[in-house]
């Protein structure tokens, strides 16, 4: 069986059954945007001269590369994992902005920023 093992820029696939080792290089994809569908749509996607319909649904993610050397410009990708990780990283975000937020109404609160200490003429 073969095992691909990543690791930052040393990615090799280990082959216990002809016992080799090799590099594999990744392929970078030219990602432009990646839009989560929360309700089913229709879309078009145009370009110049390219132009291509997709149909999505719930859960759905629509990636678009800015690079026109690709065949499909547009994907649908239908990934409960990628989805799952998306949907954490955007809590944890919105869960950090809100604790930034209530710092800073804290401080607000006791006088301690910047234009209550420092700003405020003595004159």
């Amino acid at each position: 069986m073969k095992t691909l093992y990543i690791t930052r820029g040393n990615n090799i696939v280990v082959d216990t059954e002809n016992n080799t080792v090799d590099r594999m290089s990744c392929s970078r994809t030219a990602i432009d945007d990646l839009y989560r569908i929360k309700e089913p749509m229709h879309i078009i996607y145009q370009s110049g001269e390219y132009r291509k319909e997709v149909d999505a649904v719930p859960g759905d993610l629509i990636i678009t590369f800015y690079d026109s050397d690709f065949l499909h410009r547009i994907i649908v990708v239908k990934n409960a994992d990628w989805a799952e990780t998306l949907d954490a990283y955007e809590k944890q975000q919105q869960e950090e902005k809100e604790k930034w937020a209530a710092e800073q109404k804290k401080l607000k609160d006791l006088g301690d920023t910047p234009d209550a200490c420092c700003c405020e003429s003595k004159f």
